[in-house]
């Protein structure tokens, strides 16, 4: 107790506050508060007397193939394309984001993937001067 007082047969007891939120105000463990600068989110008080803030779940419920992306600075959910993958490997073999199969057997420069200023090339070389051919890395 940080303080008491003696009432007609009951015992009243004051604790101290386990966290200081910026403008002084205390809370007990499992209070919370909205953020000032994102309303949305609430800032939870933990035992360690620190706090938690998180974006609510708004239970956003996206098709396959996609996955629910939340901004934790603004609390806006989108759903979001899961991750894809692509591969070359031996005399060339490839497989594309979209899980296709490929077979390209020229010498050339393959562009993979690109995005904004971020580009993935695949280049085939002859293995010794000739063929098989192979993805040179």
């Amino acid at each position: 107790c940080l303080s008491f007082s003696w009432l007609p047969s009951l015992l009243s007891c004051e604790y101290a506050p386990v966290c200081i939120d910026s403008e002084g105000k205390g809370y007990q463990a499992g209070q919370g508060y909205a953020d000032d600068l994102n309303p949305q989110k609430i800032c939870t008080c933990n035992a360690d007397g620190t706090f938690s803030c998180a974006c609510p779940d708004d239970n956003m419920i996206c098709s396959g193939g996609s996955s629910r992306w939340t901004d934790e600075e603004t609390c806006e959910s989108k759903c979001v394309r899961d991750p894809g993958y692509c591969y070359s490997a031996g005399d060339p073999h490839y497989l594309t984001f979209d899980g296709k199969y490929y077979d390209f057997h020229g010498v050339c420069t393959y562009q993979a993937a690109s995005c904004g200023d971020f580009t993935v090339y695949f280049k085939n070389v002859d293995l010794h001067g000739g063929p098989p051919r192979y993805t040179q890395r």
